[in-house]
């Protein structure tokens, strides 16, 4: 069971049932386990933005966006395009053409923080295209 089932799970049991009158429960009332499971996936940041600058902080490394977007494009296939997508286990649905896809997959890698891994993945597929191409 992962920590989002367990988390709903206990939402559900906290909330009435119809007809039945709301009763307060204290708020310690959540398993240690959980609680330990979920600090354990957190890490040790203290608030969102120190999780959001940690996840910019690897998303600005030296990657550049469009040669990789381009490559994704003519370089692989709708197939290898979702294979991609599972593989980072990226939460979204692959709908639509190659073009949706590779914008879809390349933004939830970055908001995900998964920009390099992605790229990482890319070059597995096709060692023999330079991914991070400069322009002139």
């Amino acid at each position: 069971m992962t920590l989002f089932d367990k988390l709903k799970t206990l939402v559900q049991s906290q909330l009435p049932r119809f007809g039945e009158k709301k009763t307060t429960q204290p708020a310690n009332d959540i398993p240690q386990d959980w609680i330990n499971a979920a600090q354990q996936e957190v890490g040790s940041y203290s608030s969102r933005a120190e999780v959001e600058a940690a996840r910019s902080a690897e998303n600005a490394s030296d990657i550049n966006p469009i040669p990789l977007r381009e490559g994704m494009l003519n370089q692989l296939s709708t197939d290898e395009i979702d294979v991609l997508a599972k593989q980072l286990q990226l939460p979204i649905a692959l709908s639509g053409g190659k073009g949706r896809r590779v914008l879809a997959v390349m933004t939830a890698a970055q908001q995900a923080g998964k920009l390099t891994a992605l790229l990482e993945l890319c070059r597995t597929l096709v060692p023999d295209y330079e991914w991070q191409k400069q322009f002139e």
